[in-house]
């Protein structure tokens, strides 16, 4: 898990445990992992981002939300 080399991911962050991102990347669910440490920037549960790989280094976009995301 989160040993990816290129690739953009969008989505929210789920959970960060151990040094592990979980990211939402589908309407469906699935998800993603990628190690905290090969990020440029620390990410929080709950935080919309894109996350572009250049290089094997992911480099952390947070997304503006234009408009409210309703529970349930």
């Amino acid at each position: 898990p989160g040993n990816h080399r290129e690739g953009t991911f969008i989505g929210q962050v789920l959970s960060v445990s151990d040094g592990v991102v979980t990211q939402k990347i589908h309407r469906d669910g699935r998800t993603v992992q990628h190690s905290a440490s090969s990020l440029d920037k620390d990410v929080e549960p709950g935080q919309l981002v894109d996350i572009r790989y250049r290089g094997g280094r992911g480099l952390v976009h947070h997304q503006r939300i234009s408009q409210g995301i309703g529970q349930g």
